[in-house]
């Protein structure tokens, strides 16, 4: 047997299966074994090495039962793994260990320590030294689970997304206007603000050439609406500043980030007054004069510092309005306008480092005049059109501010003199394009191409493609393109788009949505609003669109395969494929022929006509998820003439048609609803009609119906007691537990049924729907859009009002709300639900904005409303201590955390008074010992599930190896320490180890080193 030498037993937690090794030592560290408990479990202990001599002791816990303390215990000191025995080396080098880890002894020939591979594994149990350490009482260790700190409050809402305000209309286009401004941003061309028949706008919209679509600007900080104000690009931001309001001149103004689509005001202070012209000069805005001609005053803009600086009046431009200015690069030039003496041909050169100003030289001046452009060349500025004096030829000029003369510009080829026309710079060439005759009476159509190198106008091509005659419009130039926007044409206020090339002097066709039309299919697939079919102004048509409203582009579908021209037909969204049948062709009947569109592939396929259901139009179609189910509908070119009361399914994935079943179907009919409701198809109301006997049809409204099972291909009655009245032309939508019926007509004046009802095919029930106090039964509607749970009404003529009005009913709340009129644009078009508004396509778009309320508490999620699943979420209610944001204000029960530690007292924070603690201490778990030397206690922080308040208590004591535990032999190595710990006593003697303990306490409570029973032994260690 061998003598112990001096030797340390070290410990490792084992609830994770990895060693823990300690960073001062280069060797790997011993395993530990920790006796754990689980509720309900018996303990383990696992993995145990020695390093030194090879006799190892250890104790274990005795398994099943309760502790109401922590602690934690390791050794150090040779052991014996079974009591009154002892283990020689070549014993232990028989017995398996853990694979991959070391032991070391200590060498008999050399008294060296040696260290030894371990080729196995070797587990023993610790239940025969439960005893001797008194664990039968002590907490479990660790469960293995760490708490996770909570998350930390940001401020901000989680689940709000940016979006435009509910309730509320936007044009998708910018509407027709003149007096705005339009800026190119180097991707985008930003139109803002301006003046229609409604009065001032402050509006806008982001125009994409390369996508060929529109974003709306923010209205959310915008500046005030106005015209004629200045509207410059500065890099990164538009600065719009003065112009006019409906009544007044203003002096305020914002910058628009187009990236962020967020507006910032820009302060007002120390600005001049005025209506007036501005220009950017690489890093200020200068501004200068007033339309009202009562300035000659202007000022300096930083946008970088929101700081304006008055610009010297010394020598500067009189007075004026109508003038023009421009940057040349170092300097402002302000030139010509009017006066109380009229036109002037006199300006100024402002130079904004010496803030002073040089009159414009006189000498070969062109003529005096107003309302002329003036284009900076990058060496001159050239001066062109404009109103004059009667018999004056108005010749144009081009001036060099560097030298202040003044030469010809040559008039060969060049448009027709004109006024109010604008100009733009492509970087080589100076295009004009419309405005009005010299007199300001007639509008132009026509422009030219001035190349300064050579003093030389090319005109510009006229039809097909050129805008229409109008002035007040605007020039931006994109790098490759001229984009012509606005202006008033011929009285009507234009908001298209034009584009001309000056490399091809042509206008590509100009980008529009196709014309509204009657009787066409639409759908949405979750991404794109799909038309197909309908009536146009050239009678029936197969043609169609893919409408794109996150990039607002309008894509034609394809003609190749696609069904024959009709209008009335059937059309259902597969989640793949639209399915298009039926329908009528007017001259040659109906169809009983239809096609499958993929529009990602942009292909059509042709639904088989074997075994099809009778043609028909006017009739009603679901997607079941796997099948078409068509029913009803008007045949007047089939023997069977008129109202069918048959039906087919279809299958695309097999082509395939099989009929419905005819028994217990409801009697023929057409223009009445249908609607899935998960399980079956419900068939309500429509109309038909027989001669009477002077041969005139008589229509009979239908208020009955039937509920369809295509798995058992059976029909069941529909209940009629307390059924809405007989109607068609009606909506049947299905809520997700119930079928909302409202609308339609029940006359043959026309006259809409504001009586609904709610029916709920799992009971055979009705409730009657709330009426609309907005709506009138004496005007028609346009259109019905289900937002998934809430039905808008659409299109009736709002009185002595331009703008049309609706309704929004919401089905579990049996309420109505009117829908704004604000913005509103006039009854008609056609009306689609695109996922976050309702899309009304008229001559332009117009968006009306209402995300969903799933929980119908009032609030929408873009209204603000951050759980819009649970209706005691949303903005406006009493927060409660439930780990929720109640009130949506980015805070989680932030009034039940006094302390601001991020833990609430609801929320198990054991001292709400004290931020650094929030959770009662834990038992300690992986005390660890490292021979650096001195010799380091370290142990698993509780920061995390406790809180960086809490402290530690550290003891030891010592034991002989095969004599009884005794902890009032333990001393204090560390009283409200944190890890690590130093142990610099000496190592135990022969025959002796030391044992640690180590608890945790803080504000909340002390834990113990095991149990109350070995705590009462212990010395305190305070």
């Amino acid at each position: 047997m061998r003598p112990w030498g001096m030797t340390r037993v070290l410990s490792r937690s084992v609830s994770s299966g990895r060693s823990s090794r300690p960073a001062s030592r280069a060797v790997a560290s011993p395993p530990t074994c920790r006796c754990r408990r689980r509720p309900g479990a018996r303990s383990s202990c696992s993995e145990a090495i020695s390093r030194g001599e090879p006799s190892i002791r250890w104790p274990r816990a005795r398994r099943g039962r309760s502790r109401t303390s922590s602690g934690r215990w390791t050794t150090r000191g040779p052991v014996s793994p079974r009591r009154g025995r002892m283990l020689d080396w070549s014993s232990l080098r028989r017995r398996s260990m853990p694979a991959g880890r070391w032991l070391r002894k200590r060498s008999a020939r050399s008294g060296r320590s040696v260290k030894t591979p371990i080729r196995s594994s070797w587990r023993f149990s610790c239940r025969a030294h439960a005893r001797e350490f008194d664990v039968t009482a002590l907490h479990t260790v660790s469960s293995g689970v760490e708490t996770l700190p909570r998350p930390v409050a940001t401020g901000q809402a989680s689940g709000i997304s940016a979006c435009l305000p509910d309730d509320t209309w936007t044009p998708y286009l910018p509407g027709g206007r003149v007096g705005h401004s339009a800026i190119w941003t180097g991707s985008v061309m930003v139109v803002w603000g301006g003046l229609d028949d409604r009065g001032v706008l402050g509006t806008g919209g982001r125009y994409d050439p390369a996508t060929d679509s529109w974003t709306p600007t923010s209205l959310a900080g915008a500046p005030s609406p106005r015209r004629g104000h200045i509207g410059v690009w500065t890099g990164s931001s538009m600065l719009i500043w003065g112009g006019a309001g409906a009544t007044q001149s203003l002096n305020d103004g914002g910058q628009y980030d187009p990236v962020a689509d967020t507006w910032t005001p820009i302060s007002p202070k120390n600005a001049p007054p005025g209506y007036y012209l501005g220009a950017w000069s690489g890093s200020r805005l200068l501004v200068w004069g007033s339309f009202e001609q009562t300035a000659n005053s202007g000022g300096s803009y930083d946008p970088v510092g929101d700081l304006w600086t008055p610009m010297s009046t010394v020598d500067s431009p009189t007075p004026r309005h109508a003038y023009s200015l421009v940057w040349a690069g170092s300097v402002l030039v302000v030139w010509g306008g009017v006066d109380q003496t009229g036109y002037l041909n006199t300006g100024g050169r402002y130079d904004p480092v010496s803030d002073s100003w040089t009159p414009t030289s006189l000498s070969g001046a062109p003529s005096q005049r107003y309302g002329d452009s003036l284009v900076w060349t990058g060496s001159e500025v050239v001066v062109w059109g404009g109103e004059f004096n009667v018999g004056d030829p108005g010749l144009p000029g081009r001036y060099d501010p560097a030298h202040d003369t003044w030469r010809p510009v040559s008039t060969a080829g060049s448009p027709s003199p004109r006024s109010i026309q604008p100009a733009v710079w492509t970087g080589s060439r100076m295009v004009v394009w419309g405005g009005t005759s010299s007199d300001g009476a007639i509008p132009i159509d026509t422009g030219g191409v001035y190349d300064p190198a050579t003093d030389s106008w090319t005109l510009t091509q006229g039809l097909p493609f050129s805008p229409p005659k109008r002035y007040q419009h605007t020039l931006v130039w994109t790098g490759s393109q001229v984009l012509v926007f606005g202006g008033n044409s011929l009285g009507q206020y234009s908001g298209k788009t034009y584009r001309f090339d000056p490399l091809t002097n042509t206008w590509p066709p100009p980008p529009s949505a196709p014309s509204p039309r009657t009787g066409m299919s639409t759908i949405w697939t979750g991404s794109l609003l799909i038309g197909w079919g309908g009536s146009g102004g050239s009678g029936l048509l197969n043609t169609g669109f893919r409408y794109d409203p996150a990039l607002d582009s309008w894509m034609e579908t394809s003609t190749a395969g696609a069904p024959a021209a009709r209008w009335k037909h059937l059309a259902v969204w597969t989640g793949r494929e639209m399915i298009v049948w039926g329908g009528d062709a007017v001259a040659t009947g109906e169809f009983t022929s239809g096609g499958r569109y993929d529009p990602v592939a942009d292909s059509w396929t042709p639904t088989t006509v074997v075994n099809a259901a009778a043609p028909r139009s006017a009739a009603s179609a679901v997607w079941s998820g796997r099948e078409m189910i068509i029913w009803g509908g008007v045949s007047l070119s089939t023997p069977s003439c008129c109202f069918l009361a048959t039906g087919g399914r279809y299958d695309p994935l097999t082509d395939t048609w099989a009929a419905t079943s005819t028994t217990g179907a409801p009697t023929g009919r057409y223009a009445h609803t249908a609607a899935w409701t998960g399980n079956r198809m419900f068939v309500w109301g429509g109309v038909f009609f027989f001669l009477n006997n002077l041969q005139q049809r008589q229509y009979v409204y239908l208020n009955d119906g039937r509920l369809y099972d295509p798995v058992t291909d059976t029909w069941a009655a529909v209940a009629a007691l307390n059924a809405p009245p007989a109607r068609s032309g009606h909506v049947a939508i299905w809520t997700g537990a119930r079928v909302l019926v409202w609308g339609g007509s029940s006359s043959a004046s026309g006259q809409i049924e504001l009586r609904g009802g709610r029916y709920d095919p799992n009971h055979d029930s009705w409730e009657a729907t709330s009426t609309s106090t907005t709506l009138n039964a004496s005007g028609s509607y346009m259109g019905i859009a289900w937002t998934g749970n809430v039905m808008i009404v659409w299109g009736q003529n709002n009185g002595p009002t331009d703008s049309g009005r609706g309704g929004r009913y919401d089905p579990v709340a049996d309420s109505w709300l009117p829908t704004s009129t604000e913005s509103a644009p006039p009854a008609g078009g056609a009306v689609a639900w695109i996922g976050r508004g309702m899309l009304v396509w008229q001559d332009r778009l117009h968006l009306y904005s209402l995300s969903a309320d799933a929980d119908h508490d009032g609030v929408t999620m873009c209204g603000g409303d951050c759980g819009d699943g649970n209706p005691n979420v949303h903005p406006g209610t009493t927060e409660t201590c439930n780990g929720i944001d109640d009130n949506c204000n980015g805070l989680v029960d932030e009034t039940f955390d006094l302390d601001g530690d991020g833990h609430t007292s609801c929320g198990g924070d054991c001292n709400d008074a004290d931020p650094s603690v929030w959770g009662s201490p834990l038992e300690v778990s992986a005390v660890l010992l490292a021979e650096v030397p001195p010799v380091q206690i370290t142990w698993t922080s509780q920061d995390v599930p406790a809180g960086p308040g809490t402290v530690y208590d550290v003891v030891s004591g010592t034991r002989a190896v095969l004599g009884a535990f005794d902890a009032s032999s333990a001393v204090c190595l560390g009283s409200g320490a944190s890890s690590p710990v130093n142990d610099v006593r000496p190592d135990p003697s022969r025959g002796q180890m030391f044992w640690y303990l180590v608890r945790a306490r803080n504000s909340c409570g002390t834990c113990t080193y095991g149990s109350v029973s070995l705590d009462q032994t212990i010395p305190a260690c305070f």
